[in-house]
């Protein structure tokens, strides 16, 4: 397979090649701020936004942090052009990170982690076209003991639609009609372990194994063909080779079936840590774009791929944005997918948005400045938005400027 490629288009943009004034952003609003407005870490983190999703003509953003238990979240939907934001439903989970559109117009949100105690505590959330919101506390059980009486409803790291149905990713997946409200079916009906062998080497040259949690944070939705990985890796032995495990619906059977790949086939030069998450997966022509970056409370810095499919297996190509260039984000806008991706340059943050049409050949689009990383973006009606994200690392600095939503105002382009 050749690498992918990635094509320097300047477009309108290129006018400003001499222009020495970087694009910057207009505050538009910053909603979380109304919700977690405490200076500690966990506040600060809580109002970092992992994405701004166009619907209906409105930008829907969330936060919380499930690692200290800040939900529920509200779910605010924006006006664009004013700022002006409406709390349309508080979810009960600790952290929303993905909002997930249906063929029927509807809208899915998974629940992360949810908020026991909470009167719309759920795995998993639909907001109706009429704009009714429904807890849905559809995901099945499962039968694994070690989980308790939630079992897979315990967390919903992802969520699919896909080919009229919806899929939930937990410890298990879930599966059942669009719209309903009825039990969904298990999807991995095999599974009575929750925990994943890892073998490796310890400080005093000792292989040692340790168990670890097998925990699906990410659907792979190809035109012909539904992956579901977990957010960790697996080594049967210190000398075997780094692999992950790949589960694919059965079309015919209803059910997931399980293959192991491996990491080198998947993540092609990046070493991933023990465990990791495919970030952000979104399909766009015949593949699917991700970030692989290790498990985190939200998406961290990571490496871009773009991922196809072949005789049953998964295999990536690792797409080289520039050097000390970090992806992260993606977001699905009219034809493309776009890729924010920056780099620290001194006391500012230089980032560009990337777009593509096919998944393997990527114009630049943008270049903007910010004063702290970006954890989110979308282009809606020709105007793109961005969110200023924090996280436990950098949360003293970001402080009341996490989950800030701007603008961008095209005022030049750097040299």
């Amino acid at each position: 397979m050749k690498p992918a490629s990635i094509l320097f288009s300047f477009c309108l943009l290129a006018v400003f090649a001499g222009c020495k004034t970087a694009n910057t952003g207009t505050f538009l609003c910053n909603p979380n701020l109304s919700r977690w407005q405490g200076t500690n870490q966990a506040q600060v983190v809580s109002r970092s936004i992992m994405t701004i999703f166009p619907y209906r003509d409105r930008l829907y953003v969330s936060g919380g942090e499930w690692n200290a238990n800040t939900g529920p979240c509200p779910i605010f939907s924006i006006d664009p052009e004013t700022g002006a934001f409406t709390n349309e439903y508080t979810a009960g989970t600790e952290t929303v990170w993905y909002y997930r559109p249906a063929s029927d117009g509807s809208l899915y949100v998974p629940g992360v982690d949810i908020k026991e105690g909470s009167k719309t505590h759920a795995p998993l959330f639909r907001r109706d076209p009429d704009g009714v919101w429904t807890n849905l506390n559809i995901v099945p059980k499962g039968r694994i003991a070690e989980l308790g009486g939630q079992g897979y409803s315990m967390h919903t790291w992802d969520t699919v639609c896909w080919k009229g149905k919806v899929f939930t990713a937990g410890y298990g997946i879930g599966i059942g009609p669009e719209g309903t409200t009825e039990k969904m079916k298990e999807g991995t009906p095999g599974l009575t372990d929750a925990r994943l062998r890892y073998s490796f080497m310890d400080t005093n040259g000792q292989e040692r194994v340790q168990q670890v949690y097998r925990r699906f944070y990410s659907f792979f939705p190809f035109e012909d063909a539904l992956y579901c990985f977990p957010g960790a890796l697996t080594r049967t032995n210190i000398n075997s080779r780094l692999e992950i495990e790949q589960w694919r619906y059965n079309e015919e059977t209803g059910v997931f079936d399980c293959a192991t790949n491996s990491l080198d086939k998947v993540c092609p030069g990046y070493r991933l840590p023990m465990f990791s998450v495919f970030w952000h997966a979104t399909p766009i022509r015949d593949r699917v774009l991700f970030i692989a970056g290790p498990e985190s409370q939200r998406c961290p810095p990571g490496f871009l791929y773009s991922a196809s499919h072949a005789d049953g297996m998964v295999q990536s190509e690792k797409i080289d944005l520039g050097k000390r260039v970090h992806a992260a984000c993606l977001s699905a806008y009219e034809d493309k997918v776009g890729v924010l991706a920056y780099t620290r340059n001194k006391e500012k943050i230089e980032n560009t948005i990337w777009e593509t049409r096919d998944g393997a050949n990527f114009q630049k689009a943008m270049v903007f400045e910010s004063p702290y990383p970006p954890s989110a973006f979308t282009k809606h009606k020709g105007t793109y938005y961005f969110a200023i994200g924090a996280t436990r690392f950098n949360a003293n600095r970001v402080g009341k400027d996490s989950g800030g939503i701007y603008k961008l105002t095209p005022r030049g382009f750097w040299k």
